[in-house]
This record gives structure tokens, C-alpha cells and sequence, in this order.
């Protein structure tokens, strides 16, 4: 639900962008302050919706943008450059190897039964619930010190500070 509504929002201020023929440093500045606040109601981070928008608008507000053909696409690829390095950037060896499966499952699926096609969705679905189980293991006694300390806080009427 949260992603959506960030999709919608960021869509229209790069509708706005892209309907402009020329971009001014006003026009980068309040597009940045709707993405600003598109983040933070998707409850993004406050400290990294801050340093995001600081590095688009350097970006965007350089010769890089307002000199070239289309500013409004020009903005929009920045925008996508961020968020990509903002997720951890590209990892070319986790997609070989996500390439290499997928063509795997390409030539051997039509040798497969559909029984046998669902059973591996299930064991590869299970596979991706692993690591989340783990943090969920290794982090539980920090989850509980913080759940404990919170309702003493609550109790104390020290929530606020």
C-alpha cells in the first residue's frame, strides 16, 4: 500500500517535470520537495530521505540537467540512479547468477510436470523465507530488551523523551 501510493505521487511530479520544456533550479527545487515528502509519508527514513534529496538536487541542478534536451527525463534518470545506489547499487554477480537460473528453468521446464513446476516454486518461496527467519532468530533478544524498555518507559510516563 505504501509503495503505491510513493508510485502515484512520484509519478506525478515526473508528469510535471516532463511537461516542461526548459527546467529552472525552481522548477528542480520544488519537484524535490514533493519527492521529499513523498518519501517520508512512505516512512522512509527522515536522515536518508535527507541525504537522497540533497545528492538529487546537486545532480539535477548542474549544467548536467538544465543544459540538456529533455531535463524532465534527465531528472527522472538521477532520480532512478539514487534510488538504485540508495538500495545498494548494482550487484553483478548476484544477477549472473539470477540470469543463469532463469535460463536454467527456461530449458528445463518443458521436460517438468506441473506438480514438479509448483513444488520447486514452493521450495525456492521457502528458500527466500530463510534469511528473514534468521534475523528473526538473531534479533529476537534485541527486539524483546527494546519491547521491555519501551513498556517501563510507558509505565514511567517517560514515552516522549
Amino acid at each position: 500500500m505504501a509503495f503505491e501510493g510513493l508510485s502515484e505521487k512520484l509519478g506525478a511530479v515526473f508528469k510535471r517535470l516532463k511537461s516542461r520544456g526548459k527546467l529552472t533550479e525552481a522548477d528542480v527545487k520544488e519537484a524535490m520537495r514533493e519527492v521529499r515528502l513523498a518519501l517520508l509519508e512512505a516512512d522512509v527514513n527522515y536522515k536518508v530521505v535527507k541525504d537522497f534529496v540533497a545528492k538529487v538536487s546537486e545532480r539535477a541542478v548542474g549544467e548536467e540537467v538544465l543544459g540538456s534536451l529533455t531535463p524532465g527525463q534527465q531528472v527522472i534518470k538521477i532520480v532512478n540512479e539514487e534510488l538504485i545506489a540508495l538500495m545498494g547499487g548494482k550487484n553483478e554477480k548476484a544477477t549472473l547468477i539470477y540470469r543463469w537460473v532463469y535460463i536454467a528453468a527456461i530449458f528445463i521446464g518443458p521436460y517438468l510436470t506441473v506438480s514438479a513446476v509448483w513444488t520447486s516454486a514452493d521450495i525456492f518461496n521457502g528458500l527466500m523465507a530463510f534469511p528473514n527467519l534468521v534475523a528473526l532468530i538473531l534479533l529476537s533478544g534485541i527486539v524483546s530488551k527494546e519491547t521491555k524498555d519501551f513498556l517501563e518507559r510507558l509505565h514511567n510516563g517517560h514515552v516522549g523523551d
